[in-house]
């Protein structure tokens, strides 16, 4: 869900530049490329999927998790996939194609930005008794800030051929404790077998057909390109917690910055009660960023061989320091950082230098980086300042200016200033900053709702110590 205080700093983006959305571009997986399409844009980007359909003006791509249509006139060349049978395979609603492709994925783990372990997935066919079906694996390890063991979990669950739950398995080792827990579904029913020995525990409940696991059903919603808009809910045996829980998932297509580089990618957001999560995947299917139970513990996909490294004790570059994440918006000439992983970016709908947006969820704030464009090089700050708070001001109630003072932005002197107003029923509390530079007005509007801005001051400000503006004629896109 939008955070509320969203709607403010937006509704001065009015400055229109127009730019198609750019492209999918896939991270390499497992999967072979010369199984997809592959169509490239006159921008130099890419998009991995399958062509269902091509017309004199249009050209619609499906890839797993959804579907995009471009103007043909922004398409400089398709390249066809080499096996014609996945264009039928593409058409189908693939919910439940009826077998998964093998994939081993590596992550590293960040909390709030910072390096706390790693984790490992993998997915193959195999058998279970009399079962033909497929085995998810996931082992999940935090180590302590001097390179010890702190948390290892691990989990196999497996699924038959229909993907229904048959048997999983669970332990957790944190320092002298160690538990194991094991379950089989059978006939209606989830047996499960809790300790080690003599301390083991039998408890049965009923699991009713409707029940999925947790990995097998991230599986199934990243191979589905048809979901319903307004989402849908699902029951879930939490092999972790052991708990059955009900989960609401909807989705929607994001620009994010993966791997260093804009792409987009298909966002499946989580609700449990008030818990909520996010994972991303990419065109090939893949999981690139998994929150793990909330916003500030999150899964990034890595070099296999950096995280054995790191597994091992051996790679050391890095531990204990703070991901600090940067963008760099090169027509519009500014570079900024967002303090941890709970940031994430929003994208206008047209490509554009003229804004970027942060949201971080958790606090329900935002940053907006607004420029604009052909400003006069005699134009002092302060008249675009003057200029942008009337247009806060007529676009809320009771406006305020708190204090305004001169400050030094991004190696330009400029304006920084903190207001209040009523937007929409929220009473909202920002703080801006102003410069010209180079011929463009940029400001900086950070929101948060009144009774969260101080929770959310230090991470604002550390968005605005690290803005830096960029000369066009010296900075090669």
């Amino acid at each position: 869900m939008r955070p509320t205080c969203r709607s403010f700093p937006i509704v001065l983006l009015c400055a229109a530049l127009a730019l198609l959305a750019g492209a999918v571009r896939a991270q390499e997986g497992t999967q072979d490329k010369t199984e997809y399409d592959v169509v490239h844009l006159r921008n130099g980007q890419e998009i991995v999927g399958h062509v269902v359909e091509e017309t004199d003006s249009e050209v619609t791509i499906l890839f797993r998790g959804g579907e995009m249509v471009f103007p043909k006139r922004l398409v400089k060349e398709i390249v066809r996939a080499e096996r014609r049978e996945v264009e039928k395979k593409a058409l189908a609603n693939s919910v439940n194609l009826g077998r998964y492709e093998d994939r081993n994925e590596y992550y590293f783990l960040f909390y709030r930005g910072k390096r706390v372990g790693w984790r490992e997935t993998s997915l193959e066919p195999d058998r279970d008794g009399e079962a033909e079906g497929y085995r998810f694996r996931s082992r999940t390890v935090f180590v302590k800030e001097d390179g010890k063991l702190d948390m290892d979990i691990k989990i196999n669950e497996f699924v038959d051929r229909n993907l229904h739950p048959l048997t999983l398995i669970a332990s957790e080792e944190s320092g002298s404790h160690a538990s194991i827990t094991s379950g089989v579904v059978d006939k209606g029913h989830l047996e499960l077998a809790v300790g080690v020995g003599a301390d083991q525990v039998r408890r049965e409940i009923l699991f009713s057909e409707d029940t999925q696991f947790l990995q097998s059903l991230i599986r199934q919603l990243a191979d589905t390109s048809h979901f319903p808009a307004q989402g849908q809910s699902f029951k879930v045996y939490d092999s972790v917690r052991g708990l059955f829980v009900r989960v609401r998932a909807t989705r929607n297509l994001r620009k994010e910055i993966v791997a260093g580089k804009h792409q987009f990618v298909t966002v499946w957001h989580f609700d449990q009660g008030k818990r909520s999560w996010e994972v991303w995947i990419d065109g090939y299917g893949g999981i690139v960023r998994e929150e793990l139970g909330g916003p500030h513990m999150v899964a990034l996909r890595a070099d296999p061989e950096k995280v054995s490294a790191f597994a091992r004790g051996e790679e050391k570059d890095g531990d204990g320091v703070e991901l600090t994440l940067d963008y760099e918006n090169v027509p519009a000439g500014f570079k900024l950082s967002r303090p941890n992983l709970t940031w994430s970016f929003e994208f206008p709908e047209v490509e554009s230098p003229v804004a970027i947006t942060l949201l971080n969820p958790t606090l329900q704030a935002s940053v907006d980086t607004v420029v604009f464009d052909r400003v006069a090089e005699e134009l002092a700050c302060e008249t675009v300042t003057m200029d942008l708070m009337a247009r806060m001001e007529r676009k809320s109630d009771d406006f305020e200016v708190v204090w305004q003072r001169p400050e030094n932005i991004g190696g330009t002197p400029g304006i920084t200033f903190e207001c209040v107003a009523e937007h929409k029923g929220t009473r909202l509390r920002s703080l801006g900053a102003v410069v010209v530079h180079s011929g463009r007005g940029y400001a900086l509007l950070m929101a948060a709702p009144e009774h969260r801005f101080a929770e959310a001051r230090p991470q604002l400000e550390r968005i605005l110590a690290s803005f830096e503006l960029r000369d066009a004629e010296t900075v090669q896109d």
